[in-house]
Formats: structure tokens, C-alpha cells, sequence
């Protein structure tokens, strides 16, 4: 049995061990002289991850057909988001489809977070539904090879076209003589959805309208000079408006030239376009009852892109001047006159026509991506090209330079592939099928 000394010598030991290792580890209170601590290693947050976004994800729309309408447009913003303060972003913008009338490069400020992309659909197709797709690509690299976040974004489109009030005609113009009567002419007119039918009314004239005929027949109305009319010139003006909608009204005018002699025929208008293979058109002199026998004519004209050439007794064949025909403004109607004079006291006549200039046109021309030394792409900007797609190779010419691939990109846009060339400016030219003078172009690689 322990004795009481015992225990407590053996409480005090245990007092002084525990006391010391309170010491030891900074505890107790008194001490000064503990270790400190090592502080946790700060933590470095990651980069914001550069990221493209969108918010829609499809584009419907709706227009009525019209050559003469404006195409529809779609603008769309893009968000760019962690991008740092000195990023270049490089974009392209892709569009697919028969209704495509061009995409527009995507607008962007160096610094902005926000982007604009435009597409612009046709609304001179025929009626009827019409689907595609719209890339949008936002890169770091002008080849796009390394994509942003989120990039590239597809967005589907569903174009509706629907008929419009149309009218086949502007103007009509009819030959004869004393003793026959022109043949009737048919104007068609088409109507938007909506409307219930349409009507037409005889506008007042100077000598009056008892001269034509006519008479509305479906959707088409029916035009003819009366018989019996005497030597002279008749003119008339219709005006033909849709009924249930409201439309602006279609103005035709009518002009019959009657002869007692002679009768000369011709084509009142003429459209030229980049594909037409004939560069002009003939008028045919025709006898009458009364023509005197041995009758003989001359023709002339002081227009200055307008050359004759009688083929024979009874045909003149007119023909575009190369060098005047290329000062025509294109997209504009440009009136010619040719004077006939005949022999045996016929009176003389003058013929008057237009020539409407339609040829597919270049408004801009992209050479950002042409750098010395380096093949590149050149990008032509305009409108009409979809009329022109097959044929492009044959009209496209860049003198002894021969592209590597010309592409169509869309009714707007065409994209040209050039082999390396040395800095410069350079010549292009979009030709006709006609041979006439086209439109020249110009670009430059830097």
C-alpha cells in the first residue's frame, strides 16, 4: 500500500510534465516565444473563358414578291463575353439558300462586347416557302482555326413569299394600217392573297378613248385598237388597282400608230442583260394595200449607241455601239429614235424605243484579305449575281491572271480564290454573253 508521500510526489511530476508541454505549444498564457504559423498560398482565380453567344435561334419572315420590292433584312446582335481588353476577334458570316440576297460581313468595334450581323433575303422569287441556314463564327485567328466559346452558331430561317399586285405590262404600242386591224394584246395581272379581284379604269385623254377596245377577262385584261380607225397616233392610259387591299395603282399606257402606206414594226422595249447573246433587234417595214409599187426607204438615226443595217427590203436590224453603249448608266431605260423616209411621197416616220440596261452590277469589291506574296480571296459585292452563277467563269476575267476558284456565294456576294501576286492594284472585269463592254473593277494587294 502507498503511502500518502507517495502519491503526492508522484501529482506533483505529473503537474510539472503537463506544464511543460502547455509551454511548449504556446499555451498557458505567459509565454512569448511560440512558432508561428505558415499562411495558406493565395489562390490565383482562372481567365474568363472568351465566349460568343446568341440569343435567337431561328428567323422567320414574310414579304410579298416584287421585282421593284426591297429585300428583307434581319439584323442580329452577338454577345462576346471575357474577352481581354486588347483581343482581336475575327468573324465570318455564312449564309445557304435560294433566298439568300447577300450576308453582310459582322460589324464590330475592337473593345465592344456586342456585335452586328445582317441577313438580307430576296423578295423578288417566285411564291412559296423558302428554308436555310446562317453561320455565325467568332475566332481568334483570321482563318478561324481556333474558335471562341460557343462559336460557330447555326441559325435556321423560314422566308415566306407571297404574290403581290403585279401587272405584266408598262407600257403597249400596236402597229397597223388603214385597212387591218392590230391584233389583240393580253396584260396579266396578279393579285396578293387577300385581295378579292381587281379593277381597271380608262384615265381621259386629249383625243379621247372610243379607239381601244377592251375588256377584263379573269386575270387578264384584253387590249385592241378598234377597226376602221384613220392615219395617226391614239394614245391611252389605264389604271389598274387591287380591290380588298391597299396598293398602290398600276399606270399602263397604250399607244396605237396607224398607217395608210406603210406600216413599220417594232418592239417598243428592249432589255439587255449580262446573259442576252443579241445585241440589239429588228423592225420590219410591211407593205400595205395602198404601198405604192417600187417603194423604196432609207433610215437614220442620230442616236449615238445605235448603229443600222437594212438586211433587206423589208428589215432594218439595229445593233449596240460598243464604245457608247458602255457610257449607258445600267439599271436606267434610255430612249432611241430612227428616222424613216420612204420614196413616192410617203410621209415620213419616226420610230422611238427603249433600251433598258440590266446588266448584273459590282457595288463594292472586298480586297482586305489580298496581301502580297500570298494567295487570297477577293470578294465582289453587288446585287443579281444569282442570274449570272453558271456562267460566271466565262464572264469574270482578271486579264492573264487566272483565278484558282470563283465561288457564288449568294444573289449579293462572290467569292474569288487569286494565286500570289506582288503588291499592286489590279483590273477586273464582269463581261456579257453579248460581248458588249461589261463593268470594270478594280483591287488592290497590299
Amino acid at each position: 500500500m502507498k503511502s500518502s508521500a507517495d502519491r503526492n510526489w508522484m501529482g506533483t511530476a505529473l503537474g510539472l510534465l503537463l506544464a511543460g508541454l502547455l509551454q511548449a505549444c504556446g499555451g498557458g498564457g505567459g509565454s512569448d516565444t511560440a512558432t508561428p504559423t505558415t499562411p495558406p498560398a493565395p489562390v490565383t482565380p482562372s481567365p474568363a473563358e472568351a465566349r460568343l453567344s446568341i440569343a435567337a435561334s431561328a428567323i422567320n419572315s414574310e414579304t410579298e414578291r416584287s421585282p421593284q420590292a426591297a429585300p428583307v433584312d434581319h439584323e442580329l446582335s452577338l454577345g462576346l463575353s471575357g474577352l481581354a481588353s486588347n483581343a482581336s476577334v475575327h468573324f465570318t458570316a455564312v449564309a445557304e439558300g435560294e433566298a439568300v440576297e447577300t450576308a453582310s460581313p459582322v460589324s464590330w468595334q475592337s473593345g465592344s462586347s456586342q456585335a452586328r450581323a445582317k441577313l438580307r433575303l430576296r423578295s423578288d422569287l417566285a411564291p412559296g416557302q423558302y428554308s436555310g441556314t446562317w453561320t455565325l463564327s467568332a475566332c481568334h485567328d483570321p482563318l478561324c482555326q481556333r474558335h471562341l466559346a460557343g462559336s460557330p452558331q447555326t441559325l435556321r430561317y423560314q422566308h415566306s413569299v407571297t404574290p403581290g399586285f403585279e401587272v405584266s405590262e408598262d407600257r403597249v404600242e400596236f402597229s397597223s394600217s388603214t385597212e387591218d386591224q392590230a391584233a389583240a394584246t393580253s396584260v396579266k395581272i396578279g393579285l396578293p392573297t387577300r385581295a378579292s379581284g381587281w379593277i381597271y379604269q380608262l384615265l381621259e385623254q386629249p383625243g379621247g378613248t372610243d379607239w381601244l377596245q377592251h375588256r377584263a377577262q379573269g386575270d387578264t385584261l384584253l387590249l385592241q385598237p378598234a377597226a376602221g380607225l384613220t392615219r395617226g397616233e391614239y394614245r391611252a392610259e389605264v389604271k389598274i388597282s387591287p380591290v380588298g387591299v391597299e396598293r398602290p395603282a398600276h399606270f399602263l399606257r397604250v399607244k396605237a400608230t396607224v398607217e395608210s402606206q406603210v406600216v413599220v414594226l417594232y418592239t417598243p422595249s428592249f432589255a439587255l442583260r449580262s446573259l442576252s447573246e443579241t445585241p440589239g433587234a429588228s423592225m420590219r417595214i410591211m407593205p400595205t394595200a395602198k404601198t405604192p409599187e417600187g417603194l423604196s426607204w432609207t433610215a437614220s438615226t442620230s442616236t449615238p449607241w445605235l448603229r443600222l443595217e437594212q438586211a433587206s427590203r423589208t428589215a432594218l436590224i439595229w445593233r449596240l455601239v460598243p464604245e457608247a453603249f458602255d457610257k449607258l448608266a445600267n439599271q436606267e431605260s434610255h430612249l432611241a429614235a430612227v428616222n424613216f423616209e420612204f420614196s413616192h411621197g410617203v410621209p415620213a416616220r419616226t420610230v422611238s424605243f427603249r433600251l433598258i440596261k440590266r446588266l448584273t452590277q459590282i457595288d463594292t469589291v472586298d480586297d482586305s484579305a489580298l496581301q502580297a506574296g500570298r494567295a487570297g480571296s477577293l470578294i465582289l459585292l453587288g446585287t443579281g449575281f444569282g442570274e449570272i452563277g453558271r456562267a460566271l467563269p466565262q464572264l469574270l476575267s482578271f486579264g492573264t491572271l487566272t483565278p484558282t476558284a470563283i465561288k457564288l456565294l449568294d444573289n449579293g456576294r462572290i467569292r474569288v480564290d487569286l494565286p500570289a501576286q506582288p503588291a499592286g492594284r489590279y483590273e477586273a472585269t464582269l463581261g456579257t454573253a453579248s460581248g458588249l463592254p461589261g463593268q470594270r473593277l478594280s483591287y488592290t494587294v497590299r
